[in-house]
């Protein structure tokens, strides 16, 4: 098989092949940089120059999916710790063995959050479709051995944030704080902004990256509190890393979170919650929602659908169609 670059309209490379009867295939190589580019090119060459292995058991199923897929993943050891549960517990099984009585066995084993089990189980899913669709293995479907967890509080008022920000102990959680709750980003793209790269006080911009996958990063400006903020963080700065610990890199805020969220008064906190809080609070201003769409990197009709009931006249023209009296 010859593999070979290509690009998409938006600038993003991707390696294109052509399969017997002649049907062309491709998968993204998630950067607009060449160099970086042909070096993934190379390594998927590579991987998938190898001989196809058969896939019997669970545990075939989920190396071989990891193999396959792991180059368009930006964290693909992360995949790797959600399949190790998985092949500890139901390795051995074959792919046809797993039903609702062994997911559910599954479930009770862990000992965990629902959310953290469906996440698992969603994983094994994605791995006995590929191998069922890319490979032709008889597999069988089965259920969510669990309901979802019961949803986290969905987003903070400006005394609740306030809160929160006076009971950080840690410079670093109140500095993700303020830039997650003023631009509405992710959680991983906060964590990723490094001084020289991505932190521009000229313009007051802060430019987080490219997108990564579908998730959409923004460029977006500086508000007064934030532009303070940063400049005192920038002066006392022990690595090109914005969010740091002691001169180390901090890959996620989740523990000193949730601790500082249980001083709070709150049973558990997710950090995805500042990015909910900055559109509802952009919602409930009047904001256009193409406007917001464009700071937190969503589409209008997301921002509608998901923020929408928080619009002060949301559905008020409708009902006041109804009155009788």
């Amino acid at each position: 098989m010859q593999y070979r670059l290509g690009k998409t309209r938006n600038g993003t490379y991707e390696v294109r092949w052509t399969e017997p009867g002649r049907r062309t295939k491709s998968s993204t190589l998630r950067t607009k940089d060449k160099k970086l580019a042909e070096e993934r090119l190379e390594q998927f060459a590579a991987e998938h120059s190898k001989p196809v292995h058969q896939i019997k058991t669970i545990r075939d199923a989920c190396d071989a999916y990891y193999d396959e897929m792991k180059h368009g993943y930006q964290y693909p050891s992360q995949v790797n710790d959600k399949f190790k549960p998985i092949k500890e517990r139901l390795g051995n099984l074959l792919v046809t063995q797993v039903n609702n009585e062994k997911a559910l066995e599954y479930y009770h084993s862990r000992n965990c959050a629902n959310s953290t089990v469906r996440t698992e189980i969603a994983y094994l899913k994605a791995a006995l479709k590929w191998a069922k669709n890319q490979r032709g293995v008889e597999v069988r479907d089965f259920d969510y051995p669990c309901p979802p967890s019961k949803p986290r509080q969905s987003w903070l008022t400006k005394q609740q944030v306030k809160e929160l920000y006076d009971a950080c102990v840690s410079h670093h959680l109140r500095l993700f704080i303020v830039i997650a709750v003023t631009t509405g980003q992710r959680g991983k793209a906060i964590c990723q902004l490094q001084w020289s790269r991505n932190i521009d006080f000229t313009t007051r911009i802060i430019d987080f990256g490219e997108n990564v996958g579908k998730k959409h990063r923004s460029k977006v400006p500086m508000n007064e509190q934030l532009y303070r903020e940063l400049q005192i963080a920038f002066q006392v700065r022990r690595s090109d890393n914005v969010i740091e610990f002691n001169g180390k890199p901090v890959k996620d805020v989740k523990k000193a979170l949730i601790r500082t969220a249980r001083k709070c008064g709150h049973d558990t906190l997710g950090k995805h919650v500042f990015r909910h809080t900055c559109a509802t609070w952009l919602v409930m201003a009047r904001r256009d929602y193409e406007e917001i769409g464009k700071l937190i990197g969503a589409s209008a009709k997301t921002v509608e659908d998901v923020y929408g009931h928080h619009h002060p006249d949301y559905l008020k023209d409708a009902t006041e169609t109804l009155n009788f009296h």
